[in-house]
């Protein structure tokens, strides 16, 4: 196959536009298509040394598959080594546990599959997720599992049977696409069969001639690149959810381009010595570039300045240069291709396994907590960030429904007073029985996730049902006098928050903020006209992540607690939840004086976490909260 000095130089523009966009550098808002850009390119090169070697009648299964194990796994065994490693020392027990899955997932190529179930590309949490990347290694891993063999059994037929093959493969997938796009598939983004009509493309451009027309040709190479580079600069603009559609234009214009001629402007630009030098460590570029952004995003929490990402972004290519040197070129010299194949393909094999063991051990051990057995003041922390043992019986979540005329009561007097809210109640209502006993007890409704509305939106159908029964039953019970709404009202308002921090989300909801806080002041406003005193419990700060990779990152740096969120941030973050049920005449019992200062909010003080999780309080959090509130309402 002859090389072509564009296609590295278009490897760059992929690249950089990736990069970039991780980066958060500003004019690369649509970065992201560069992947599909590389799918594009992928197909064409695999198609043309396939179908260089069937018109030979040199085609060989075990060759091909030889040949990508050189390419692929060389980098990709170090990277993986490398970011482990990087895991292993910097990932609190919650997030190496998550790391282990990913890894299991990444070393049998089928990250993809892992993250369409548990990942969302474009949420503010992907900046920590070190392999998030390899959902695309996955993809071209299975399209190289699938494709030779089919191409090797239709080219029998006939090149015109292989045309109309990889047509039917385009639209069939595209369609797909646009059906996902529109009926809202989760996962879309990372799914094969939602990839492939890319790759056919690609493949398609290896098996069609040249233009005719130099002159138009030309041309069009010149708007493909122009195609590309509007979709990188200009993609951000363009609403995730039809993210799918969008990348068609970057992606017919990459075929323009390697279908266009040498002559073109476009080639010219491309094949420049810079880009193509950058092309050729583009995979290793590639690997590399998460880990690297998203450890620095761990261990930062905030958002770096300008400068520091600048200065990250040329330690990725210098990175990349000693991987293209010293990992992948020994690796395509002939003394490599000289292994058999079976000594290579165990060795593939073994190393594989030993990362899937790997990865299996640190899922199974809930994430390694023994790494950091050496200090004990941090084992108090993870000791104390438990959730209450009465969730499993107590709480409506998911499957497990609980019809709130069969709700739990805690405590062993009377029945006075209730708790109705999501899963941030169920600590606080065990925690209010415990403060209450023996005087008093308390009904505990709670359910995931169920926000304070009485037309639930959603994919939570039991919701609007099941709060309109509870209202039911505390209306119908006098003795509750008091009902404590403990609702996550800013998330309701403002969408969730992990990885987002120190930024503010106002646009990330599935209700308009407003409409979410007058729909908790109708439901204080129904309580309070069945004679019900109402108190809204403000949410404890959320944390810019688990409590554990909190106490684990900071170390033996914590001073005076464990630091979690600015008061500032946390102040604007929760800013109108309250006013119309406070409106209506509820009142309102604000934590945050329990956990912050004027300055910072704490996850944690005197070996005790505050928080089970990111978000919702442990049981000693809770506690915390009960105590202070009965010592206030009581007065």
């Amino acid at each position: 196959m002859t090389y072509r000095r564009e296609i590295d130089g278009l490897r760059a523009v992929a690249v950089l536009g990736v990069i970039l966009y991780h980066f958060a550098i500003p004019g690369f808002s649509g970065g992201y298509v560069g992947v599909d850009v590389f799918f594009v390119i992928s197909g064409y090169l695999i198609t043309r040394i396939l179908v260089d070697d069937l018109r030979a009648g040199t085609f060989s299964i075990v060759r091909f598959y030889k040949r990508r194990i050189l390419r692929i796994m060389p980098a990709l065994l170090v990277v993986l080594a490398a970011t482990t490693l990087a895991a292993w020392m910097l990932l609190g027990p919650p997030s190496f546990a998550e790391y282990s899955r990913t890894l299991t997932a990444t070393s049998t190529f089928v990250a993809n599959i892992y993250f369409s179930q548990q990942a969302d590309y474009f949420a503010p949490a992907a900046a920590s997720v070190p392999l998030l990347h390899m959902w695309s290694l996955a993809v071209e891993e299975q399209f190289y599992l699938f494709f030779p063999p089919l191409l090797f059994f239709v080219w029998k037929l006939g090149i015109r049977w292989v045309g109309m093959g990889l047509i039917v493969i385009i639209l069939a997938s595209f369609a797909y696409v646009l059906w996902g796009q529109f009926a809202e598939i989760e996962g879309l983004f990372f799914q094969t069969r939602a990839r492939a009509w890319e790759l056919a493309i690609g493949a398609g451009c290896a098996l069609l001639p040249a233009f005719s027309n130099e002159a138009i040709a030309r041309r069009a190479s010149d708007l493909g690149l122009i195609a590309i580079a509007c979709a990188i600069g200009f993609g951000g603009w363009i609403d995730p959810s039809f993210s799918q559609i969008w990348v068609a234009i970057p992606v017919l214009g990459t075929a323009l381009v390697i279908l266009g001629p040498k002559t073109a402007l476009a080639a010219r630009l491309l094949s420049t010595r810079v880009l193509v030098g950058i092309g050729l460590i583009s995979y290793s570029a590639y690997l590399i570039h998460q880990p690297v952004s998203a450890f620095h995003h761990i261990i930062t929490v905030e958002r770096a300045p300008m400068i520091t990402r600048m200065g990250l972004i040329a330690v990725v290519l210098a990175l990349a240069y000693l991987s293209y040197r010293f990992v992948e070129t020994p690796f395509r010299g002939a003394r490599a291709r000289s292994v058999h194949g079976a000594p290579l393909f165990l060795g593939t094999l073994a190393a594989v396994f030993a990362f899937v063991a790997v990865g299996v051990y640190g899922h199974a051990n809930r994430g390694v907590p023994s790494r950091f057995a050496a200090d004990p003041e941090l084992l108090a922390y993870s000791e104390t960030a438990i959730s209450s043992p009465i969730r499993a019986a107590c709480h409506t979540e998911g499957a497990s429904y609980l019809s709130p005329s069969a709700a739990c009561i805690h405590g062993d007097g009377p029945l006075g007073m209730a708790v109705l809210g999501d899963s941030h109640g169920v600590e606080l209502a065990a925690a209010i029985g415990n403060a209450l006993a023996p005087e008093m007890s308390v009904l505990h409704l709670t359910f995931s996730a169920c926000y304070p509305f009485f037309e639930h939106p959603g994919n939570n159908p039991d919701c609007e049902a099941w709060t309109m029964e509870a209202l039911e039953v505390l209306r119908n019970t006098p003795d509750i006098e008091t009902v404590i709404l403990a609702y996550r009202v800013h998330s309701h308002m403002y969408g969730n928050h992990p990885g987002a921090y120190p930024e503010i989300l106002r646009d990330n909801a599935a209700r308009p903020a407003d409409e979410v806080a007058a729909d908790l002041g109708a439901i204080a406003d129904v309580l309070i006209a069945a004679g019900k005193r109402v108190v809204i419990v403000a949410s404890a700060p959320d944390l810019p992540r688990h409590i554990e990779d909190l106490v684990f990152v900071q170390g033996t740096v914590m001073g005076e607690g464990i630091s979690g969120a600015s008061r500032a941030w946390w102040d604007q973050r929760r800013e109108g939840a309250f006013a119309d049920a406070v409106a209506a005449g509820a009142e309102l019992f604000d934590t945050t004086p329990l956990f912050c200062d004027d300055v910072d909010c704490y996850a944690g003080r005197d070996g005790v976490s505050f928080y089970f999780d990111d978000d919702h309080p442990s049981v000693a959090g809770a506690q915390m909260i009960a105590d202070a509130m009965m010592d206030a309402i009581a007065r």
